[in-house]
């Protein structure tokens, strides 16, 4: 799976010009953004599905660097391209005064925490890309005042990934990726669905304790 987000707040109006130029509606830009239907439209498509479990997932503000990192991964050439541009903006960005940019976030604060968490992601793996590592998929999914579990998958091997975990900054535990998730079996993971790690601890955790799953090869 392929897919790219973009800044909330530039989707938003850029559908709404788009609109505008192609449908024809009257509306003003806070009637349209205030219309459920044109809310949170990129978290509502992604749905259920895990966002770090989707295969590559690109950043329409780090377009350039998207592309790179996508070709790297899929293996394929791709040149940079630009059609369907709305010829009448004279800059990249939208911009608008503060009143309407607090409504857009406020009607869209679920795509905000998503993009947020993407680029976070993104920022990662082009670290990761940068340095010549593969990349490996992963999340913490649950942590108790004893337990620590997830899952990891490197796509580039059928290997288990191998997980450090780390409590406050030192090692305490190597694990292996290596078991069933049926949760995650219904999105195709690959290796059947064993790809979940998780590592009981000897003493209960503390609140203030910092807890690290880091993948073994990469760091």
């Amino acid at each position: 799976i392929v897919m790219f987000l973009r800044d909330p707040v530039q989707r938003v109006i850029s559908q709404y010009e788009h609109c505008r130029r192609v449908d024809g509606i009257k509306q003003s830009l806070q009637e349209f953004c205030s219309m459920p239907g044109h809310m949170n439209l990129q978290s509502r498509n992604i749905g259920r599905i895990p966002v770090s479990l989707i295969g590559f997932i690109g950043l329409q503000e780090m377009y350039k660097e998207s592309l790179q990192v996508m070709q790297d991964y899929y293996r394929f050439d791709m040149q940079e391209f630009f059609s369907n541009i709305n010829k009448g903006k004279e800059s990249s960005k939208y911009t608008l005064d503060n009143e309407t940019l607090k409504l857009i976030l406020d009607n869209n604060k679920e795509d905000a925490l998503l993009y947020a968490r993407v680029q976070n992601l993104f920022k990662q793996r082009y670290a990761i890309f940068s340095e010549g590592k593969p990349y490996t998929h992963g999340a913490i999914t649950a942590l108790t005042e004893k337990r620590v579990a997830g899952w990891a998958i490197n796509n580039a091997s059928n290997d288990p990934v191998q997980i450090k975990i780390m409590l406050n900054d030192q090692p305490v535990a190597m694990v292996l990726a290596n078991h069933y998730r049926h949760d995650l079996r219904e999105w195709n993971p690959g290796r059947q669905g064993y790809i979940g790690f998780e590592y009981d601890f000897d003493h209960f955790l503390r609140k203030d304790d910092r807890i690290d799953c880091i993948v073994a090869n990469t760091g």
